[in-house]
């Protein structure tokens, strides 16, 4: 099969279009997956600003012996949002306080915060954070994906820990979308590629075969006959011209032979004619 031009040609443009295509979906992908990523931590960090900014704004109307718990739980009805989980933490990783126990985010219901809190994971981001004024990470926990947010910020209680935790079950959801769409994509693109590239391959190699079938009918009794050309300015054309030239070359070097052999005949009719007649008058 490899022994064809015309599969050859289709392979090759075949593999080339999938590779374009695999490197083109491949870099869509990753183009699409770190915008997302980015467009996520913007949004967690101006909604820890935003909610930061209820905190403090009520710890200076708050009264009563704890105004911390009484402002970050205002701050924390402020920000009831789906898939978002607030909490507040001493210096030391004491809980302060964080949304309710048991919030919906997509994909499940009334997840245990407090079981979230406790994977390895969300006790790295706590750790980092300590370090650094502020830090993103990815926590895991209960089957859900969280993008984390921990930022410090000071109290006249004393210095404490704010993070912020977006479920990436939606999102995860979209990106899966997308692979599947590529999935089923780029093999029906291959398949239209190869379809495409044996139609082309066949349309553009069809004056071959016929140059190739005029040729095999030319021997020694019609060598006046030519190729057609359908386009003289085309590689096929040149091809034809050349090989076309190549047999007036030969028409030409036949004719010459065929002549000389008339005229060496010719000349040579008379001295074997006188021959014979010497020969005779001798016997």
């Amino acid at each position: 099969m490899f022994n064809s031009v015309r599969f050859r040609l289709t392979f090759y443009y075949t593999v080339a279009f999938a590779l374009v295509l695999i490197v083109v979906a491949l870099s869509m992908y990753a183009i699409l997956k770190s915008e997302n990523s980015k467009r996520i931590d913007a949004d967690i960090s101006q909604l820890a600003d935003s909610f930061l900014a209820t905190v403090q704004a009520e710890l200076k109307d708050q009264p009563g012996p704890d105004p911390l718990k009484l402002s970050i739980d205002e701050a924390v009805a402020e920000h009831s949002f789906r898939d978002y989980l607030f909490g507040v933490f001493r210096s030391d990783g004491k809980l302060v306080e964080s949304s309710p126990a048991n919030f919906s985010v997509s994909g499940k219901v009334d997840f245990s915060s407090e079981e979230l809190f406790g994977t390895p994971s969300f006790h790295d981001l706590l750790t980092a954070s300590s370090g650094s004024s502020q830090d993103f990470a990815n926590v895991r926990g209960e089957g859900q994906h969280f993008r984390g947010y921990a930022r410090r910020f000071s109290t006249p209680q004393g210095e404490c820990i704010l993070v912020v935790l977006f479920s990436l079950h939606q999102p995860e959801e979209i990106l899966e979308s997308i692979r599947h769409a590529f999935a089923l994509v780029i093999p029906l693109g291959i398949l239209l590629a190869s379809a495409g590239g044996y139609f082309l391959a066949r349309k553009t190699l069809s004056p071959v075969v016929l140059m190739s079938q005029q040729a095999s009918r030319i021997d020694a009794t019609n060598l006046h006959d030519r190729l057609a050309v359908a386009n003289e300015r085309d590689e096929l054309g040149l091809l034809a011209q050349s090989f076309n030239q190549l047999l007036d070359r030969l028409a030409s070097s036949i004719d010459q032979q065929r002549r000389f052999m008339a005229d060496a005949s010719h000349e040579l009719r008379t001295p074997i004619a006188i021959l014979s007649g010497e020969a005779d008058v001798a016997r």
